[in-house]
């Protein structure tokens, strides 16, 4: 395989797959010397490039892990696609829906995998509430809050709509098993927080917050919640917490209940899957067209944004 884009987060996908002895760390692609210099020390043997382009001809490799900013990923994944590889992509999976529908048709013209990096939906502890859910242990859900903050002082590019509401929007469509009929947003450009409403059938509602913090402070901000209100109690989802990440509150009198969870580190798990889609020929859980799904709803919550926070309908 070859891995592009080695950044901080590029570099655990090298860190990763070098300790799965039935895959192959062949090229490494990176503009940054030092990303690549750091990258050594999990894939010594591989070719270290600054272009992935050169690569298309070749036929010595069969899988492609695109962990690039997001505005490049359908270039790449275009091309790569076009060259007969699988690809994992880091969300998104494009920037738009046009983007995201042309990819989707060439992974199928070329019988390829397509896979897109919705991590949350490998963590062991959303799909424990996702079992808890299906089987009616809190009963109705009623409301869902998400809040999800990040401090980034680097100047990197990152933004809440695109690298951070991805996430709560893969988990929580996960979680109920469906998509919203309706989408609202609002923002404070100066923090770059968004605001963002969800209307489901059967009214289920949720809210949730994602922003970047661009202030340098001591004690790093970040916060990955999600809480889900149900007719039989309350589920909390910390992933900041090392152990005990789930809570869950029947009633106000008790403490709350802590399941234990086997913790594995998702990524992990996410790898694993996409070399088993690929070598026992199976359909990602986080295919294509679930990356388009996700790309939809992020298109009605930029649009609510534009309309100053009318509600946008779904289709």
């Amino acid at each position: 395989m070859a891995i592009i884009g080695i950044g901080n987060w590029g570099l655990n996908y090298v860190r990763i797959f070098s300790t799965f002895p039935e895959a192959e760390i062949k090229f490494l692609v990176d503009l940054d010397g030092k990303n690549l210099k750091r990258a050594k020390a999990f894939a010594p043997d591989a070719l270290f490039l600054k272009d992935y382009r050169p690569l298309l001809s070749e036929r010595d490799w069969e899988a492609g892990i695109v962990a690039t900013p997001a505005p490049t990923h359908f270039p790449i994944v275009f091309d790569l696609l076009s060259a007969g590889k699988d690809v994992l992509v880091e969300k998104p999976l494009a920037l738009n829906q046009k983007e995201a529908k042309l990819l989707l048709r060439l992974a199928g013209r070329k019988r390829k995998k397509l896979m897109v990096g919705h991590i949350l939906l490998y963590h062991p502890a959303i799909r424990y509430l996702r079992k808890l859910l299906t089987k009616k242990r809190l009963g109705k859900v009623n409301f869902i809050y998400a809040r999800r903050i990040n401090q980034n002082s680097s100047g990197n590019g990152e933004n809440s709509l695109y690298g951070l509401i991805p996430h709560d929007i893969s988990a929580i469509t996960y979680l109920l098993r469906t998509y919203p009929e309706r989408v609202w947003a609002s923002d404070d450009k100066e923090s770059d927080t968004i605001f963002y409403s969800f209307a489901f059938a059967g009214g289920v509602k949720m809210f949730g917050e994602a922003g970047i913090k661009r202030e340098v402070s001591a004690s790093p901000t970040k916060i990955r919640e999600i809480t889900i209100f149900a007719e039989k109690g309350i589920a909390v989802f910390d992933d900041t917490k090392r152990e005990a990440k789930v809570k869950i509150y029947k009633n106000s009198r008790e403490r709350p209940f802590r399941p234990k969870i086997k913790l594995e580190e998702p990524l992990k798990l996410e790898c694993q899957h996409f070399l088993e889609c690929i070598q026992k020929n199976r359909e990602p859980l986080t295919n294509g067209r679930s990356g388009l799904s996700v790309l939809k709803i992020l298109e009605g919550i930029k649009t609510s944004l534009s309309r100053g926070g009318k509600p946008v309908k779904m289709a």
